[in-house]
């Protein structure tokens, strides 16, 4: 496993035979991977500065999936039914899975009253207070713009 850090800060610690810890230090961060594949038995462990953070990889990644008796028979029923192999049913149904929860977490639902709450505010300008002319004064003076 070799990776290169291309965006972002962070550190990728030596892999052994059996674990590699990555460790992120800015919000985002891409690591450029000459190949990724963490076997059975091994661990890959991303240590990442905030719940926000993101690290996506650039290079395809191989994942050992270790599954029940039971679990695979009905992945590899599934899997005939559609048509293809296990490895495909699964690839596919995990993208559907992801896409379908990435489109739940980026979409905001707002009642009608709340957004022409937002509207409302939106609409109308408001004159600044006291408190933030004088802050928008000082910034003026302070604030070196390139």
């Amino acid at each position: 496993m070799g990776g290169q850090i291309v965006s972002g800060t962070g550190q990728i610690g030596s892999a052994n035979a059996q674990a590699l810890t990555v460790t992120q230090s800015s919000p985002k961060m891409i690591v450029d991977w000459a190949s990724f594949n963490v076997g059975a038995g091994s661990t890959v462990t991303f240590v990442q500065p905030g719940s926000s953070s993101v690290a996506p990889m650039s290079a395809p990644a191989r994942f050992d999936l270790q599954l029940a008796k039971d679990e695979k028979e009905l992945l590899s029923q599934a899997a005939a039914l559609m048509g293809t192999t296990m490895a495909g049913f699964v690839r596919t149904a995990a993208k559907e899975k992801a896409r379908a929860l990435l489109e739940q977490e980026r979409r905001v639902t707002l009642s009608q009253r709340d957004l022409d709450s937002i509207c409302t505010a939106l609409d109308r300008a408001f004159a600044p207070n006291k408190a933030l002319k004088a802050a928008m004064k000082r910034a003026r003076e302070t604030v070196r713009r390139a």
